[in-house]
């Protein structure tokens, strides 16, 4: 087996043992939950109905029954019992509400918990303009609730919070006002109370029947039926539907989430194990795919070998150079020459300098280095050519004083 390979099948391992370190990290992490305000049914999150679903059957002597059709349909027929919905906003259309209070006329019950959209119920009756005065909205960061009725009032009002994420933020709650309700429907009677003195929950008579509107029916969620207070509030709320069957309208959450909860694909994959399980042996699958069939499939580029520092060849020539003219240094002097006029044109606007008194007061000025020393170096570069030998004594002379220029020019 080759080396490349043997380092393929080590990624891969790696790969799959961190999928299993994660996914024993997600079965010991402490478990999550979903603070959305939805009210499903089944859900047993926060803001779900699923302990409400537990407690009417037992609490009101009957069985539950899924509604999934609109009760335009006659989806109720001649069955008796308590039609419930439970939701955000409350979105039955003018004859579907037509059909509702036909059924109750006869002897039903109806308890809609809605917080939004209650102005349909009163719009069958009268003007839309009218029907929005009768409720209303109070952003609050609690509710203090409790009963009309002297038999059910509570020693201590309840208090209903808005939590998420383990703390408590302000909510728009809604809140019906008492007197405009009268006027739209004067038979309505009071059941539960803000400390405002606005209503949270009123009955109103319909033939032999009645409708129960709920405007806070987060007091209805699994967070609250799980703590004493909140199940003793919901339990006195209870006691105002009949004993017999429920109709529990789960097509109003089916097709139409709220605004707070909305379900996405992945979601809904990772609610189901099967699902789940696909969607990680598809990640799998994928990172193996890019290990093994991603790789390169061109000719391999050839090896290139770096360039050789010739600085030591310079350095060996410029030392025989050196050995050869023993007696006589004019080469190596001409070449530091050559050096520090190159030096010069680059350095500063000076194009073509001379040795001459000239360039010298000039690169003075621009090199900040005094004049006498400028001259003194220029007359050591002239006398490379007139000196009739020009030995090392000379030549250590200039270095000295070039590699002083060097030093401290600006």
């Amino acid at each position: 087996m080759s080396f490349r390979r043997v380092q393929l099948w080590i990624f891969a391992s790696l790969i799959l043992l961190a999928f299993a370190l994660l996914w024993i990290a997600r079965l010991r992490a402490p478990e999550s939950f979903d603070w959305s305000v939805h009210y499903q049914h089944q859900s047993d999150q926060p803001y779900g109905a699923k302990v409400l679903m537990e407690l009417l059957p037992n609490y009101l002597n009957g069985k539950v029954e899924l509604i999934k059709l609109p009760l335009s349909t006659g989806v109720l027929g001649a069955r008796a019992g308590t039609y419930v919905v439970i939701r955000e906003r409350f979105n039955l259309r003018s004859t579907e509400v037509d059909s509702l209070y036909q059924w109750v006329e006869r002897g039903n019950t109806a308890l809609i918990a809605c917080s939004y959209g209650l102005n349909v119920l009163s719009e069958v009756c009268i003007e839309e303009d009218s029907a929005r005065e009768w409720w209303d909205e109070e952003i609050l960061d609690s509710l203090s609730l409790n009963f009309q009725s002297e038999t059910l009032a509570l020693e201590r009002d309840h208090v209903l919070q808005y939590w998420f994420m383990d703390s408590v933020y302000p909510n728009a709650w809604s809140l019906m006002e008492a007197d405009s309700l009268l006027s739209i429907w004067p038979e309505a009677e009071a059941i539960g109370v803000h400390e405002s003195g606005w209503l949270n929950a009123v009955r109103l008579p319909m033939g032999s029947g009645s409708v129960i509107l709920l405007s806070t029916p987060m007091v209805l969620s699994n967070m609250e039926l799980i703590t004493p207070p909140g199940r003793d509030y919901a339990e006195r709320l209870l006691s105002y539907i009949p004993q017999g069957d429920v109709f529990y309208d789960l097509r109003l959450i089916s097709h139409d989430f709220s605004t707070n909860y909305q379900e996405g694909p992945l979601r809904f994959v990772m609610q189901h194990v099967a699902l789940r399980w696909a969607w990680y042996l598809l990640l799998i699958g994928i990172l193996l795919f890019i290990v093994f069939h991603t790789r390169r499939r061109q000719a391999a580029i050839p090896i290139f070998e770096p360039r050789e520092n010739q600085s030591m060849e310079y350095l060996h020539s410029l030392a025989a150079l050196y050995l050869q003219q023993r007696r006589d240094h004019r080469i190596i002097a001409r070449m530091m020459r050559e050096q520090f006029l190159s030096f010069i044109r680059d350095q500063y606007p000076i194009r073509q300098p001379a040795l001459d008194a000239e360039t010298a007061l000039r690169l003075s000025r621009l090199s900040g280095i005094d004049l006498e020393a400028i001259e003194s170096l220029f007359l050591r570069f002239q006398g490379v050519d007139q000196e009739a030998e020009f030995e090392d004594y000379a030549l250590l002379r200039l270095n000295r004083e070039l590699q002083n220029f060097y030093k401290n020019y600006s």
